[in-house]
């Protein structure tokens, strides 16, 4: 019984390390200044029909919805369909489905992109503890180089990806996943990797889902009796058939 006991207690207290580890990851501020880091969350209720006016998720409550504003809030999990993001201790579930993404410089970016600890600047409709973004802005993203690939080779001082790109890494270098802190041991080779650089050495590195590849058709216009057949291919012979534009064509 005292064996189970301590058993018990371990895994428990493992457990409870584990969950902390995740919550409390470092944010990215690399090259945040302390104005970029100032934290505000504002709630205002707003007409809904104005509010969610270009929103595909955005949920329908009647006459009136609740605007959030959330600013330099911290990113807690990654899912394909939400963030978790914390600010003032308080976490949100934000759902990012169809939305726009953006960096730092307000340039699109992809959900890859992001990675623990992030600090993003959310705008959006809130719903309990569910806020349904209209934007999510990654100041975390500012001045930094992003790479992705497969691993090459890696060790304690540098990664090497696929295509020929070689970073530095020393102790300040984080490895995440998109739900937990890891270790280097768990980044292996051939695995699909993030990799933010800056000043040649890698700050981050995050395992992500190796992306689908998908089969692209060359040469569509130039090539046409080479390429598939589409019914602006038919007008295209056609036309070429009556003789019209016969020295473009023949080029």
């Amino acid at each position: 019984m005292k064996k189970i006991l301590i058993a018990c207690l371990i895994l428990c207290f493992c457990f409870q390390v584990t969950l902390a580890k995740n919550l409390n990851v470092l944010p990215s501020v690399e090259n945040l200044s302390k104005t970029d880091l100032q934290q505000s969350l504002s709630i205002d209720e707003y007409e809904g029909s104005v509010l969610c006016k270009g929103m595909i998720n955005c949920p329908e409550f009647g006459e009136s919805n609740i605007s959030i504003n959330i600013k330099n809030g911290k990113v807690v999990e990654i899912n394909n369909d939400y963030l978790k993001v914390l600010i003032f201790n308080k976490e949100y579930m934000v759902f990012i489905k169809d939305i726009s993404l953006v960096d730092y410089y307000w340039g699109s970016i992809k959900l890859d992109s992001f990675v623990l600890g992030d600090v993003v600047n959310i705008f959006g409709v809130l719903e309990e503890d569910n806020v349904y973004a209209k934007s999510v802005r990654n100041v975390s993203l500012k001045g930094l180089d992003l790479y992705f690939g497969e691993i090459d080779f890696i060790s304690s001082e540098k990664i090497i990806l696929k295509d020929g790109e070689k970073f530095n890494i020393n102790d300040g270098t984080r490895f995440l996943s998109d739900n937990k802190v890891l270790d280097l041991s768990d980044i292996k080779e051939d695995k699909y990797v993030v990799v933010r650089v800056m000043d040649g050495y890698a700050v981050v590195i995050a395992l992500k889902e190796k992306p689908i590849n998908i089969p692209i058709v060359k040469d569509i216009y130039p090539g046409i009796k080479n390429s598939i057949q589409t019914p602006f291919n038919n007008i295209v012979e056609k036309i070429k058939g009556l003789g019209i534009f016969q020295n473009y064509f023949s080029k």
